[in-house]
């Protein structure tokens, strides 16, 4: 499998989506209970197959947000409640149809940030977890790219890395989760990366 997204809280670590070649992208959502050891269980489902979606979490709701189902991009957004299992239902929908860039949050904001529609985008949009709604723009990267890495603090949330053909980036910038506007510079990558993936020790989903 390739191409799927996680998120978590202080609890449960979920893998959701994804692609298992040659039959396709699923819409499985499985979960782990990450301070036992063991394999993953089956949680729900979303509401349709997809890979390369976004996603992050509070500390009750998890969120996945566009993506791509052969052949379309998709712009829903989805939740469910951690401490459970179940289908996702929707929540509303991003700004646009877009696929291939990074989610993070802080307790409160969910954070959507590049992608591409085939057109590789700078945009950012962001939603309030707890409230139902479509995702709102929130400023810009300092270029288009997709591929990203990111995580967040409590206050901070990062994007690293990414590509734009031919370029793979070594750019690290941030926002603060709580304002709106564009990123800012927040140092480099040792190397060029993309399709990366980014954790910290404290996120949306642990509060």
């Amino acid at each position: 499998m390739y191409s799927a997204t996680g998120l978590g809280d202080s609890v449960r670590g979920f893998v959701v989506g994804g692609d298992i070649s040659p039959n396709g992208n699923i819409n499985v959502i499985q979960y782990v209970t990450m301070a036992s050891v063991g394999n993953a269980t089956d949680f729900g489902d979303m509401t349709e197959p997809k890979r390369s979606t976004y996603a992050c979490a509070s500390p009750t709701r998890g969120i996945i947000a566009g993506g791509y189902n052969h052949p379309l991009n998709v712009k829903i957004i989805e939740k469910f409640t951690m401490a459970s299992t179940g289908n996702t239902t929707q929540f509303g929908n991003l700004i646009t149809v877009i696929r291939d860039g990074v989610g993070l949050s802080n307790s409160t904001r969910g954070i959507f940030a590049g992608g591409t529609t085939g057109t590789n985008t700078n945009v950012i949009q962001y939603i309030t977890i707890a409230t139902d709604g479509d995702a709102t723009d929130f400023g810009d990267m300092s270029s288009a790219r997709y591929s990203l890495g990111g995580c967040a603090s409590p206050t901070r949330g990062i994007i690293a890395g990414g590509y734009l053909s031919p370029a793979v980036y070594n750019t690290i910038e941030y926002v603060t989760i709580t304002t709106t506007g564009n990123t800012t510079d927040f140092g480099d990558l040792i190397a060029g990366k993309y399709g990366q993936g980014g954790f910290s020790d404290v996120h949306g989903g642990l509060g």
